[in-house]
């Protein structure tokens, strides 16, 4: 065994470099050595002798190598500016006494975890390492003291919690901030406290403390889940053989230990997550060790599917979305049975986008068919080149697009005139007075006022025409006559104008009589034809 030299008492000694191969410190090797200051104890060092380094006062920092196994009684007693010490988990013995009188020591960085620490400190429960001493877990090195503060950079993978489960700081990454401007990140040689389990619900505030810096977090404790109910089952309950099983809308009401409950639209599982047999099949939801159910409906796989009638529409403008209805799918499953569906299928793209001839892709149960579509370019604006034939209407008469046309600008300077393929409102005619019609195309519109006049509920020959005899032949001559027209609303008026009548021509001889037609209503009177 290859031990050191001894130095006791050499009170000038302020560094000294011990070869490699040195596996042993003997007992008060280096005791009262105060000016030792710069020490670090070879990878080969195993033993330290009980008193070996007492009362060096000049030491502040000690990092022991992996290779140390035995820390004897007193071996650092009286060093009492050693503020931080680094420890491997190599260490199985740390006797009584060791680090009596160390009065500064405030951070003790362990390589091992909480509970190997507790084991080893149970051995020897007096080993002088104070309860005011903060132990640093999984540590590997000694933090330089040179920084200002720390800061949270990750968040631990778990930060939601039940009653009774343990703090887990898996995936926290502290980020150490320098005096120099510099940073790092550290995922270990920290203390989180509280660190144990949690037995009170609420928000709990976990404090991180790294070489006698803090920061902190928030984690969450619920109470733990005595049930769970399906409040909303999911938007889709129909699956095709080998589709994943999609939670997307479903909502469960959760009942806790402490009588409350809450709906929650996440965080919980569900299985089986792919559905490979047709049929009904149940989805097993679970939350807080709780479970629920429900069923879903799987449909046979789908061999192939065809279009069976093309949707009602099929011209369209850019930026126009796609109508499916009046589409009719014929889909064959594997068993060569065959059904039209006009449902349950999907389509791309929604948006028609470009002008042309565009294809629409239609899909159902994994399958795919299509057909296209025309798109026409997008109309920048619409006016009126030329207004309908007629612009005279009757309270309750349609509206008569004959006639009209349009002028129509696309978005790219191009004009056209159209004839058709426009729409209108109102269709019928309701509203005496000047009513606007509102015509459309290609998502722009324009417009124009129609006359609207109120509807007739009768009429009556107030005068009769000065003309009343004629001869075989003639035509009439409605002037002098004068009609009282009655409306629906029992407003009255006499017209001398606007009527007409027939016979125009008067071919038979004797009494014949003119029937007087206004607002669709009918009356009349006799005339003498010789």
């Amino acid at each position: 065994m290859t031990e050191s030299f001894k130095a006791q008492n050499c009170s000038s000694l302020t560094g000294i470099v011990l070869p490699d191969g040195v596996n042993f410190i003997r007992s008060y090797a280096f005791a009262d050595c105060k000016g030792l200051t710069d020490f670090r104890l070879p990878d080969s060092v195993k033993y330290i002798d009980k008193y070996a380094f007492r009362n060096c006062t000049g030491l502040t920092r000690l990092v022991f190598p992996d290779s140390v196994r035995y820390i004897e009684e007193y071996a650092f007693s009286g060093c009492n500016k050693l503020s931080a010490i680094l420890i491997p988990a190599s260490v199985t013995t740390i006797k009584n006494n060791a680090f009596t009188g160390c009065s500064q020591l405030i951070d003790l960085y362990y390589g091992g975890t909480a509970s190997q620490w507790g084991a080893l400190t149970q051995l020897y429960p007096y080993t002088g390492i104070g309860s005011a001493v903060t132990v640093y877990y999984g540590a590997t090195e000694i933090p330089d003291r040179n920084f200002l503060s720390v800061s949270v950079q990750h968040m631990p993978e778990k930060t939601i919690y039940q009653l009774g489960e343990k703090f887990d700081s898996a995936g926290f990454v502290l980020r150490v901030n320098y005096s120099d401007g510099t940073s790092k990140t550290v995922t270990n040689g920290m203390y989180f406290n509280p660190y144990g389990a949690y037995f009170a619900s609420g928000a709990r505030i976990i404090t991180v403390t790294y070489a006698g810096k803090k920061t902190a977090f928030t984690i969450f404790v619920h109470p733990y889940t005595t049930s769970v109910t399906i409040v909303k089952k999911p938007a889709k309950l129909t699956y095709f053989v080998g589709e994943s099983f999609s939670s997307s809308g479903m909502k469960l009401k959760i009942s806790s230990s402490d009588g409350t409950t809450k709906e929650i639209t996440g965080g919980f599982t569900c299985t089986p997550s792919k559905l490979t047999v047709a049929g009904q099949q149940k989805i097993v939801v679970s939350y807080g060790g709780k479970s629920t159910g429900f069923y879903v409906t799987v449909n046979p796989a789908v061999s192939s599917v065809t279009i069976a009638k093309k949707p009602a529409k099929l011209t369209y403008f850019t930026e126009e979305s796609f109508s499916s209805s009046g589409m009719k799918l014929k889909v064959t499953y594997p068993d060569g049975s065959v059904k039209e569906i006009t449902s349950g299928f999907t389509y791309t793209p929604t948006k028609l986008n470009t002008a042309g001839q565009q294809k629409i892709v239609v899909s159902y149960g994994g399958r795919s068919t299509g057909f296209y579509v025309t798109v026409n370019k997008a109309v920048s604006s619409v006016t009126i080149a030329k207004k309908p034939t007629k612009l005279t209407y009757k309270v309750g008469e349609s509206f008569n697009a004959a006639g009209m046309k349009l002028k129509v600008t696309y978005t790219d300077g191009t004009t056209k005139e159209v004839t058709s393929g426009f729409s209108y409102s109102p269709s019928k005619l309701n509203t005496a007075g000047q009513q606007k019609i509102v015509v459309s195309y290609g998502g722009k519109s324009t417009g124009f006022y129609v006359t609207v006049n109120k509807a007739v509920s009768s009429v009556t020959i107030v005068k009769k025409p000065t003309k009343l005899t004629y001869k075989k032949g003639e035509t009439f001559n409605s002037a002098g006559m004068k009609l009282k027209v009655t409306y629906t609303d029992g407003t009255t008026k006499q017209v001398t104008s606007g009527f007409s009548y027939s016979p125009s021509k008067l071919n038979t001889a004797g009494q014949q009589k003119i029937v007087v037609n206004y607002g669709g209503k009918t009356t009349g009177f006799y005339v003498t034809v010789r």
